[in-house]
């Protein structure tokens, strides 16, 4: 579903360049007169022309090869977007308050507790974060330890 929607954004963004740019181009009075001069637009006319033939005949093509694949529809392409962004990486929420906590499980986020802000080790407990720390270094030096553990 990805490549497809790249391949739409291509078309549209070639069809608006083609239209507001290439059309519009002023031809000098010059190049206009002499019959004998090639026209400055006939050459990027021809190449978006060609590259949108080209991005129909892919999207047809992808269409025709994910037809009936039930994660080939947009509510499957919009799901899977979060996965996409965060793959590969990994997101801890720090925070000193319960609001700070919260969020972190409305998002589905692992939450630390900062018990050197505001919020106390008994307000932040409750919302089980995977770590609290007393101080920037504490909470640095369990970061670091828990990417080296992997």
């Amino acid at each position: 579903m990805f490549e497809l929607i790249i391949n739409i954004l291509l078309f549209i963004f070639l069809g608006f360049t083609f239209f507001t740019h290439v059309l519009e181009a002023a031809v000098p009075a010059s190049v206009a007169r002499n019959p004998y001069a090639l026209q400055p637009d006939v050459w990027p006319k021809t190449i978006i022309i060609l590259l949108e033939i080209c991005l129909i005949v892919n999207i047809i093509k992808i269409i025709k090869k994910n037809k009936g694949n039930p994660d080939f529809t947009l509510g499957a392409f919009v799901g899977s977007i979060p996965g996409f962004l965060m793959q590969g990486k990994r997101v801890l929420m720090v925070g000193d308050r319960n609001d700070d906590m919260r969020g972190a499980a409305d998002c589905g986020l692992d939450a630390a507790g900062a018990l050197y802000g505001y919020g106390s080790r008994e307000e932040l407990e409750p919302f089980g974060p995977v770590l609290l720390a007393e101080s920037c270094e504490e909470l640095t030096d369990k970061l670091l330890a828990c990417r080296a553990n992997g």
